[in-house]
């Protein structure tokens, strides 16, 4: 197998997702190939700093605030006027410019 072959079997072969047939051939190459064998010892640091990671442990009060600030929020843009309905509203004149192109189109 060439390197760029082994280079993208190395996320599958660390994580012990190939099959044997293919293992073999992989771990063969990376003990004759120097920067496949950075590679796959790269890869496997970046999932042991990733499996690492804990996250923060918030409080109930937290999700409390952000679930009201999300639910205030929908309320204030159902409350507001679309940028549709505004245009309309405040300029009808692109409204009147379309309406005159059909009619033309038809009736012209």
């Amino acid at each position: 197998m060439n390197c760029r072959r082994i280079q993208n079997l190395i996320p599958l072969y660390v994580e012990g997702d190939l099959e044997r047939a293919e293992a073999g051939p992989v771990r063969s190459h990376l003990e004759s190939c120097p920067e496949c064998a950075r590679a796959a010892s790269d890869f496997r640091a970046s999932q042991q700093w990733l499996r690492s990671y804990v996250p923060p442990d918030f409080e109930g009060e937290f999700f409390d605030g952000l679930r009201g600030a999300v639910l205030k929020e929908i309320e204030e843009s159902r409350a507001r006027p679309s940028r549709f309905s505004l245009r309309i509203a405040w300029n009808p004149a692109p409204l009147a410019l379309a309406s005159a192109l059909v009619f033309g189109m038809f009736f012209g």
